[in-house]
């Protein structure tokens, strides 16, 4: 074929060669060739080694089209094996021509020849719930055929809900993997009918979301509302906070570190919110601050004094298991120094005065056993809910 008749031509795909299976398939240099006839030709399309090759004139930004597209047509230079060789010609195609305007598929079979609904080829599943997204102006969009789309936004317009005056000309990027789905009959009637009318990114209802924000308000309703630990302090809700920040929004998010570490640093606050939360580690866990509060009640009276007898609004603080099995060791030193002194049968004169002494030496221990009590007993850095009645019915 000229390539004189092939600058500026259109063809329509007929075939495309994705892998080492396809029949034609001869080396990695033919993945991405498609086979095609120009539209202005006439013929059969059944006879595939009779259509010309063409291959991507991009590979590092690649749209593979589908049989029943219309691509653009290039001429330019084959690779050569021999650097000082004359140029050979090689025929190329760009992307396929938005026909429908819609990201999904865009089929022009040929009248003459179609028989049924076209086949945009094996396994491909032409589907009619997936709608285009709507543009801003200036909106730099990429979007893939199954829903996945990345928007580089940040101009206010009428349907774009997380740009006004305040934010506009700043930037948003949003990265989105599914539109929102059906999920039974009474969902059907909230897509439209024909799957072309543009629509845009909602993360509460998207598959999978990313927001990069700068200066914007996402309104992502959290998976779990808990947030008793904050005592009505901390972080502002996920819906109404304000400025620069990443989300990740879906069904289920794994951080997973193959060879170091996952570091979670906030500035202010580390919040972890589930109904149900669990550490595991196969060696050790280390909680360390200078205040550790175990319960929301332990947090709550953070400022009040140290417990010292039954007081609900006084701390509780946590027993220090080392110190605790000191001081039942002496207490139970001197009841057995008390009972051995006791126990002995002597002449009641040298039986009273070994008691005496032995009561003397248990009351100096006693002495000594209080004042562990009162300052060794108890952690100065973790504290806990105290179990009393008043306490535990009102935070069920």
């Amino acid at each position: 074929m000229s390539d004189n008749k092939i600058l500026a031509s259109v063809a329509r795909v007929v075939d495309v060669i994705v892998d080492e299976s396809h029949p034609f398939f001869r080396n990695y240099g033919d993945i991405g060739a498609i086979r095609y006839r120009l539209l202005d030709s006439s013929g059969k399309e059944s006879d595939l080694r009779s259509l010309d090759l063409a291959y991507p004139i991009d590979r590092n930004i690649m749209s593979f089209p589908l049989a029943g597209e219309v691509v653009q047509l290039f001429v330019g230079p084959k690779a050569q094996d021999v650097v000082d060789s004359a140029d050979t010609s090689k025929i190329y195609y760009g992307s396929s021509l938005a026909i429908w305007n819609h990201p999904h598929y865009n089929a022009h079979p040929d009248p003459g020849l179609r028989e049924g609904d076209p086949n945009p080829g094996p396994g491909v599943v032409e589907r009619g719930d997936i709608y285009p997204m709507l543009p801003f102006m200036g909106d730099v969009l990429i979007e893939g055929r199954h829903g996945q789309s990345i928007r580089m936004t940040g101009v206010r317009a009428n349907q774009q809900l997380l740009v006004n005056d305040e934010n506009n000309g700043k930037p948003l990027t949003i990265i989105r993997n599914g539109q929102k789905e059906a999920k039974g009959p009474q969902f059907v009637k909230d897509f439209t009918e024909d799957g072309y009318t543009p629509r845009v990114e909602d993360i509460n209802d998207d598959r999978t979301s990313i927001y990069l924000t700068s200066d914007h308000m996402i309104p992502l309703f959290p998976a779990s509302d808990a947030r008793g630990s904050l005592r009505g302090l901390g972080p502002l809700n996920t819906d109404i906070y304000r400025g620069a920040q990443a989300i990740i929004n879906s069904d289920r998010v794994v951080l997973n570190a193959r060879k170091d570490s996952v570091l979670l640093v906030g500035n202010d606050y580390v919040h972890l919110s589930a109904r149900n939360t669990h550490l595991d580690a196969e060696k050790r866990i280390v909680l360390d601050a200078p205040k550790i509060f175990l319960g929301e009640y332990a947090f709550g009276i953070e400022n009040s004094t140290r417990r010292v007898g039954v007081s609900p609004d006084n701390q509780e603080p946590a027993v220090l298991g080392g110190q605790a099995e000191t001081i039942l060791l002496e207490i139970n030193d001197a009841i057995l120094t008390l009972s051995e002194a006791m126990s002995k049968v002597e002449t009641p004169d040298l039986w009273v005065d070994s008691a005496l002494l032995a009561a003397e030496s248990v009351k100096a221990a006693l002495a000594n056993i209080d004042d562990l009590i009162r300052t060794e007993l108890k952690s100065k850095k973790v504290f806990i809910t105290p179990n009393l009645p008043s306490i535990t019915e009102g935070l069920l």
